[in-house]
């Protein structure tokens, strides 16, 4: 069974503050893609080993919360 790549490029995108929030897309070329959104505080290295099984089926996409991983700091204390 081959290892899914898990290497990716993060892209910055903004959110609706104009935070930037690091968004990853990775695994699998084709498929539905899966799309996970972390709890406050979990990052990519604490899902790396759950997304090495499920990248093998499908794309994974997720990103970093405002403020937290890759993702720049929070510009509002809005959380809606």
């Amino acid at each position: 069974m081959r290892t899914p790549d898990l290497g990716h490029e993060v892209d910055l995108v903004n959110s609706f503050d104009l935070s930037p929030v690091a968004a990853r897309r990775m695994g699998a070329e084709e498929g539905t893609p899966l799309l996970v959104a972390s709890a406050v505080g979990a990052n990519l290295p604490v899902w790396r080993r759950t997304f090495a099984d499920l990248a093998r089926a499908r794309p994974v996409v997720t990103w970093d919360l405002r403020g937290l991983g890759e993702s720049g700091r929070a510009r509002s204390q809005r959380v809606d």
